[in-house]
């Protein structure tokens, strides 16, 4: 059962969603219209919170253990940017990538080192592969079309 306090938290949240964006929380812009669904919206954050990737692990804590019926109940809506930018697929897939590479080798550096808490163990690019030319810089995959050198002019 939820304490009093808990419950007036809660509701504090509901009242604010229904004058700001859900997902952010920013007065700023337009919101859309009754939207139609709140599950995509909370799949996607709370999927993408999990991956530990940007501000989806606050915004994932704002949530708690909300459900697509309560911010429907309190006509909650968001910013057509902000939806589009949180249920992006690609970004998700990136999301994931990026954290399987940084749970591989967090364990391989706890493995090899003296390391026993995360919090100890900064993560950074030199602990990734190597840079591979041939793979294109962004998005780390083989491209047939040929990608772009870029060089500047001697300055004489």
């Amino acid at each position: 059962m939820a304490s009093v306090d808990q419950l007036e938290v809660s509701a504090a949240k509901m009242a604010r969603y229904e004058t700001d964006c859900i997902i952010y929380q920013k007065a700023k812009g337009l919101l859309v219209e009754k939207p139609s669904t709140h599950e995509k919206i909370l799949e996607y954050v709370y999927e993408t919170a999990s991956y530990e990737d940007g501000d989806y692990p606050e915004i994932r804590k704002r949530f708690g253990n909300m459900t697509a019926q309560d911010p429907a109940s309190k006509n909650a809506s968001w910013h057509r940017k902000c939806y589009q930018d949180t249920v992006h697929t690609r970004k998700t897939m990136r999301a994931k990538e990026r954290f399987q590479k940084q749970m591989a080798i967090r364990s391989v550096t706890k493995a090899s080192s003296n390391c026993h808490s995360s919090a100890t163990c900064t993560f950074t690019r030199s602990q990734l592969v190597p840079y591979e030319k041939e793979l294109c810089f962004f998005c780390e995959h083989v491209n047939t079309n040929p990608l772009h050198q870029v060089a500047t002019e001697n300055a004489w």
